[in-house]
């Protein structure tokens, strides 16, 4: 990998420019295709981050559930900037305790801001007996039974929250999280070749879990 400084880069005639934004990479040292589009494509594409792409499916899950329930979903709370900026970092490292630490984070803000009440709220308006011994994950699962969704697919739609809950499980030491397991309940049939892989895959099974969520209430 060569490294080049953008003042020297800008000093360069447009055409030269244009070559070396041609091999611009990302720190895992894979090609930008992003940069790629906007420099060379002139055509800069939508690539929303991962902290905008979890509030966006919060922000749908919540304005869903409320009209539904009258009860706000989830509380105001979100991690603060340091843990957002992680979010939105990712892995670097060739170490899956990154992951785990990152599934934390993002279990905290997906999950504990989950208000139990409001879920059980919405199984009494849905006629259905409270077992309160369960939590946000099983409520919701009993939710989407609730709204005609047969047991299975209810399952298979919580799924990537049960991984997530798993992997941030083994940050906090609670034994050791069986990955090739977690990443097969977010729909990939083995352990990603690095940790930066599995952390994306991550993200995008939480988020697509979240718009399931959100397709199923507006049926």
């Amino acid at each position: 990998m060569v490294n080049a400084f953008a003042p020297d880069i800008a000093d360069l005639n447009p055409s030269e420019q244009a070559y070396w934004s041609s091999f611009s990479s990302i720190p895992s040292g894979d090609i930008c295709e992003e940069m790629f589009q906007t420099r060379m494509q002139n055509n800069p594409p939508h690539s929303p981050g991962t902290t905008e792409l979890i509030e966006e499916a919060l922000f749908q899950l919540d304005t869903i559930f409320q009209k539904q329930f009258s009860v706000p979903l989830f509380n105001d709370i979100k991690p603060d900037q340091k843990n957002l900026n992680s979010l939105s970092i990712g892995v670097f490292s060739s170490q899956y305790n990154d992951v785990l630490e990152l599934a934390k984070i993002l279990y905290g803000w997906v999950i504990e801001t989950m208000q139990i009440g409001s879920l059980r709220d919405a199984l009494t308006a849905l006629g259905k007996p409270i077992d309160n011994k369960l939590r946000q994950i099983k409520l919701l699962e009993n939710i989407l039974m609730a709204k005609g969704i047969d047991q299975a697919q209810a399952r298979s739609i919580t799924a990537p929250l049960v991984a997530l809950n798993e992997l941030r499980g083994g940050s906090a030491h609670i034994g050791n999280p069986d990955l090739e397991n977690c990443f097969r309940l977010m729909g990939e049939s083995t352990i990603p070749q690095t940790p930066r892989k599995g952390w994306n895959l991550c993200v995008d099974a939480v988020v697509s879990c979240l718009n399931s969520i959100i397709s199923a209430f507006a049926l």
